[in-house]
């Protein structure tokens, strides 16, 4: 990752944050489809109903073991380098999606019973295409990784943790159907 394109991710990710602070309203962080870069490929699972576009660049970490917890199943995204090494499952991936068997009545009541929303969180409402209900939560005492999406869609929660270079447009690729 070069350093121009890190702080091209980082301003991305700023302007969202700037832009979707302070409003009660469902904002929609996500691009529109068809902005994402040409030669991306696509991770699509059937079963979850869900699928989110990633570089080249970048990797499926393979599981070695269930996902912890409630998980019903997780996806992570980590740099090709290091999915050769014995510390791919080591490093924080680049991205993540989990997904919980569940249909909650309220997200914000899920995430609170499923320790997801400490009290210090801040959220606001976020759209996506097909979701009853979306949250962006952000923990600003935490270091990275501090900012988490969730969507309630169908029989699922799906929860999204962008940290890499290419965070804002994975978010922007990501669908429920």
């Amino acid at each position: 990752m070069t350093i121009g394109r890190f702080l091209a991710a980082l301003m991305t990710v700023t302007a969202l944050s700037l832009a979707c602070a302070g409003s009660s309203q469902p904002q929609n962080p996500l691009s529109p489809p068809g902005t994402i870069p040409a030669g991306w490929q696509t991770y699509s699972d059937s079963k979850y109903r869900f699928a989110v576009q990633y570089p080249t660049d970048y990797g499926v970490v393979p599981e070695k073991t269930a996902p912890p917890g409630d998980v019903a199943s997780r996806v992570r995204f980590q740099d090709k380098q290091l999915l050769s090494t014995e510390f791919a499952d080591l490093e924080p991936a680049r991205f993540t999606v989990e997904v919980f068997a569940a249909r909650p009545a309220a997200l914000s009541a899920w995430l609170r019973s499923n320790n997801r929303l400490p009290p210090a969180a801040t959220t606001t409402p976020v759209a996506l295409a097909g979701a009853r209900e979306g949250l962006r939560v952000q923990q600003p005492q935490q270091l990275a990784p501090n900012d988490f999406y969730y969507f309630a869609a169908g029989d699922y929660v799906y929860a999204l943790t962008p940290l890499g270079a290419y965070s804002s447009d994975m978010l922007a690729s990501f669908r429920v159907f």
